[in-house]
């Protein structure tokens, strides 16, 4: 994520959603981008601790006008 080009976006871009084992995020998505501080948030602390980036799997959902894809 400290990576991330600035520019980039994802045309028609309206919902994100991170699932961690049975843990669900919504991060806001602002400019057709998912809010970086808000992605950084839901990974770094949460209820569980601050080790979510190790965890085995991640289900991440983006939600556009047209379609909805999923990456783990």
């Amino acid at each position: 994520m400290n990576m991330i080009d600035p520019k980039w976006h994802i045309p028609g871009l309206e919902k994100v959603y991170i699932k961690l084992d049975n843990i669900t995020y919504e991060v806001d998505v602002v400019d057709e981008k998912p809010d970086i501080a808000k992605w950084r948030d839901c990974i770094d602390n949460d209820k569980v601790g601050k080790y979510l980036i190790l965890k085995k799997w991640a289900l991440v959902v983006y939600t556009m006008e047209s379609k909805t894809i999923a990456t783990f």
